[in-house]
């Protein structure tokens, strides 16, 4: 299994403070961009990203039945960020909740943006190209597989990352999905694409993961 925990610390104001207008009635932009700049820090003590993935060849799994390797994933920021996110609206300073999750989701994706290339960089070696990522709760690819994903990633080492009985994960802050790989597949950076999300008419971030 390859395990990271060397990620940069990136994140797009302008893609965050997008995403929060849903709430402009109650959180304005300029509102948003000052508290974005004073909660940077908070994000970047209590976000404690990691990333692993380990390929399989031969799997089972319907959507990438017909590639050679299918590769497994997960990433999360751990506990800490969601306690700290908790707190916050404990203390009833919702406007500061609002804009510190939307923080630790756009950098959850990055992080597996980054997981990626680290991905990409070994498969092109090898000369396999990779599908976008396939995540599990979008068109034909159940929920329940977050939960056969981490018990495949926690057959091969440590991981503190959790499925619950309602199949989502803990921390919060976590992502578990899949590639395919195979030779016959070209070789292309295309992380992700939105064609099979339930979600993709409504979303309001899907434009930062492209």
């Amino acid at each position: 299994m390859n395990i990271y925990i060397d990620f940069q610390f990136k994140i797009k104001k302008d893609e965050v403070i997008s995403k929060l207008s849903y709430y402009n009635k109650f959180l304005k932009p300029n509102e948003c961009n000052l508290i974005f700049n004073s909660l940077l820090p908070v994000l970047y003590e209590y976000a404690n990203p990691y990333g692993v993935f380990k390929s399989e060849k031969n799997s089972k799994i319907s959507v990438t039945d017909k590639y050679d390797y299918t590769i497994f994933c997960a990433v999360t920021l751990g506990n800490s960020i969601s306690k700290k996110i908790d707190e916050l609206f404990d203390k009833k300073d919702i406007k500061s909740a609002l804009v510190l999750d939307s923080m630790a989701v756009f950098y959850l994706f990055e992080v597996a943006s980054q997981l990626f290339e680290k991905i990409y960089k070994k498969a092109s070696k090898l000369n396999l190209g990779l599908t976008p990522r396939i995540s599990p709760g979008n068109k034909n690819f159940p929920l329940k597989y977050q939960k056969y994903i981490i018990d495949i990633l926690k057959n091969e080492g440590p991981l503190d990352i959790k499925a619950e009985e309602s199949f989502m994960l803990n921390p919060i802050y976590s992502m578990a999905y899949l590639y395919g790989a195979d030779s016959k597949l070209a070789l292309n950076k295309l992380d992700h694409s939105c064609d099979n999300c339930k979600n993709k008419d409504s979303c309001n971030i899907k434009k930062g993961l492209i």
